[in-house]
């Protein structure tokens, strides 16, 4: 059995868009929000597939999104500047290279 007070609402932004979108004949359904009209704060969760519920107050820790296969999703960066003489250009020329983490 659920225990807590309802707090926020976590939810994908596409979402949460067209919840806040949503409009009936006198205009927007919800003017200051989906999240606001129930009484909750809305946390915007990209890619969750399932809008949840929760208790802010009995979270202990920070929730992060899980990488599928972090060798192939995390990357290092290295890039290198090098001032353009020819152009004048005070922007430094960039080259990125992949390099795995």
């Amino acid at each position: 059995m659920p225990r807590g007070t309802p707090s926020a609402l976590a939810i994908s932004a596409t979402a949460l868009a067209a919840e806040d979108a949503t409009t009936g004949t006198a205009g927007l359904m919800y003017p200051a929000g989906f999240a606001a009209a129930v009484g909750l704060t809305p946390v915007v969760v990209p890619g969750l597939a399932t809008p949840l519920v929760l208790d802010q107050s009995r979270c202990k820790a920070r929730v992060a999104a899980a990488i599928p296969d972090p060798a192939k999703a995390l990357r290092k960066r290295v890039v290198t500047g090098q001032q353009q003489a020819s152009t004048g250009s005070a922007q430094p020329e960039r080259a990125a290279r992949k390099t795995s983490a």
